[in-house]
């Protein structure tokens, strides 16, 4: 598989029939190891040659080659929408192999399933950060209306409830001062006080709703 930025090979996958095969598991890191292979099947073509040693390749690449003992090479692009996203290669190790049209067209194949499906864990991917993403943003808004609950019930807890509690004391002391010829204004005054004591009940039951 080939990094679309950096060109590097993430992901690296190998398996052969060989036992012991010379140096296979020491990997290439990057397209830049193979820019003749990589230059034909970037455009979807495919790379087949039977004996590495009298092909095009560079001399890099047939260093690598040869010291894997491999004799021939089919290379077979991942592509998708224009990208290449990756390689898939079958080589014969140690004896030179003709590759048959129906062995390529098999190879062709696959790699067009490995592309979709390549594409189809990019989507998973994306779709997974955005779930992520839409989730965090979840949780700031709620904690921001959190936030915004708990300042209306401070404003309401000590600015609302403390002027019903200092209305409140005013109400009783007026019906304390007054004369008691006036029962009627100390009645009215008394319904006030009871109105305010239940308004100031309201805003403590709404500032622990809140809270």
């Amino acid at each position: 598989m080939i990094d679309q930025k950096t060109g590097y090979f993430p992901l690296f996958i190998h398996f052969s029939c060989v036992k012991q095969p010379p140096e296979l598991r020491i990997f290439p890191k990057s397209v830049k190891d193979f820019p003749y292979i990589i230059d034909q099947v970037r455009n979807g073509q495919i790379f087949c040659v039977s004996d590495v040693a009298k092909s095009s390749l560079t001399s890099k690449e047939k260093s690598y080659f040869r010291k894997r003992e491999i004799k021939s090479v089919l290379s077979i692009p991942f592509i998708l929408r224009g990208r290449l996203l990756g390689v898939l290669a079958l080589n014969s190790i140690r004896e030179k192999h003709e590759f048959t049209e129906p062995e390529i067209k098999l190879s062709r194949a696959i790699a067009n399933l490995l592309s979709v499906a390549v594409e189809n864990a990019n989507l998973m991917e994306v779709s997974k950060k955005h779930s992520e993403e839409l989730e965090k943003l979840s949780l700031q808004i709620i904690n921001a209306q959190e936030e915004e609950k708990k300042n209306i019930a401070g404003k309401l807890h000590d600015v609302v409830g403390q002027d019903l509690t200092a209305l409140q004391l005013d109400l009783k002391m007026s019906q304390q001062e007054l004369p008691e010829q006036c029962a009627q204004t100390r009645n009215r005054l008394k319904e006030g006080e009871g109105l305010v004591r239940q308004a100031l009940e309201n805003v403590r039951n709404l500032t622990m709703d809140l809270r």
